[in-house]
């Protein structure tokens, strides 16, 4: 077939992607295309859907750049997120392919993907043998790359799937007619080496699924009050799936509720030991700060379970449970404090939990939407906030 001029191959794929666009919008108008495809229909600055969509791209602006170059790895975005957003929203995507990129990777990560993935496939494209189907198969490639624009789909496999096959198509079309013969020499691997590696990922892969299994069949026995068989199930778990945080998390919270039920200090000594172990994993999650600083208030360790739960509020403004606790804590540790003799300790406790009343109005401003908290919970972190200020002024005048 003979090859199409570049103008005819840009207009071909420009028809292509206005034809797909005006056959989409038609289906959603007629209900053929339900869903969230309905959403099309209101597309405005006024709603909800797009002006979510636009805090996302600010708040995961605000993300990069505060660690521009390299940006902060994999499942950045989802690790750092509650801790800078702008209402109470929950999303594990920025929907926004490029925007993830330059959150996870930076812009060295970002501009290797340009350059690897779309630059070099185009320059392919506009310079190689043009025919209808490379105009169909670029032009759904180059949709697929738009759509990244405003949406999550490259988080979903089997889209990603799909588009990778597709670019390695086009990538074998427009490349192999015009690599020398010793480009297209194959290298040759041992059978040996092919089924090592592959049985090397089977069996990282049939591990994580197992632990998933065990770790199921943990919480099941938790919630059966069989916690003896639930922590030998979620220790095999984390033993199949050693940087998995949650499954770290979950045995934490299983162990306490067994220490604390039997009063051992041993078997509460590995739950701090299993929650430091998920904070090591996932730095930034505020449940798991949370949870060591609770372990740590309990052993009466409370400085570092100060310095726990209050970066379980900087991970997460917008949650009402971290002051609470926070709070709570710092009641117990200035009445603790007082009554060892040790004024100042308990002044720094009893001051450092009034603060909380303040966190918690500064939550309330940074946030578009108020925030849902429980009201009882609210009240009650007045109620300690009050009684700290109660036990503030009994202190000597000198001490202030």
């Amino acid at each position: 077939m003979a090859s199409w001029p570049r103008g005819k191959f840009l207009l071909g794929v420009t028809l292509l992607l206005v034809a797909v666009g005006i056959i989409f919008l038609l289906a959603v108008h007629s209900g053929i295309v339900g869903g969230g495809a309905t959403r099309l229909l209101d597309v405005s600055l006024c709603s909800r859907n797009v002006w979510e969509r636009l805090i996302f791209y600010r708040d995961g602006l605000k993300i990069f750049f505060k660690r521009p170059l390299a940006g902060w790895g994999g499942g950045g975005w989802k690790a750092l997120y509650l801790s800078i957003r702008s209402f109470p929203y929950a999303t594990r995507a920025t929907h926004n392919l490029y925007l993830q990129l330059l959150i996870e990777g930076g812009v060295v990560g970002a501009a290797l993907f340009l350059l690897f993935s779309l630059i070099r496939e185009t320059a392919g494209a506009l310079g190689s043998d043009r025919t209808p189907w490379t105009t169909v198969l670029f032009g759904g490639l180059l949709l697929s790359f738009l759509h990244g624009f405003v949406d999550f789909n490259f988080s979903l496999g089997a889209y990603q799937l799909g588009v990778w096959f597709l670019a390695g198509c086009a990538a074998s079309f427009f490349l192999g007619k015009h690599c020398s013969p010793e480009a297209n020499r194959s290298v040759r691997l041992h059978p040996l080496a092919i089924g090592l590696v592959s049985l090397f990922l089977f069996t990282l892969a049939s591990s994580s699924v197992v632990a998933e299994w065990w770790y199921t069949f943990g919480r099941y026995f938790v919630e059966e009050d069989e916690l003896d068989e639930a922590i030998r199930v979620l220790e095999k778990a984390t033993r199949l799936e050693p940087w998995n945080p949650e499954i770290y998390y979950y045995l934490s919270k299983t162990l306490r509720k067994k220490a604390n039920l039997e009063r051992s200090k041993a078997i509460h000594t590995k739950a701090v030991e299993a929650g430091e172990r998920a904070i090591r994993l996932a730095p930034y999650n505020s449940l798991f700060l949370e949870h060591l600083g609770i372990l740590y208030a309990e052993r009466g360790e409370f400085h570092r379970a100060l310095s726990f739960m209050e970066r379980a509020i900087a991970a997460d403004p917008l949650r009402i449970s971290p002051y609470l606790n926070l709070a709570k804590m710092c009641r117990i540790a200035g009445i603790h404090s007082l009554e060892k003799g040790e004024k100042e300790e308990a002044l720094f406790f009893l001051e450092r939990g009034i603060r909380v009343r303040e966190l918690l109005e500064k939550a309330r401003e940074r946030s578009l939407e108020p925030p849902q908290w429980d009201p009882a919970e609210v009240q009650e972190v007045e109620t300690l906030v009050e009684e700290l200020g109660k036990l503030k002024a009994g202190l000597p005048q000198s001490q202030e």
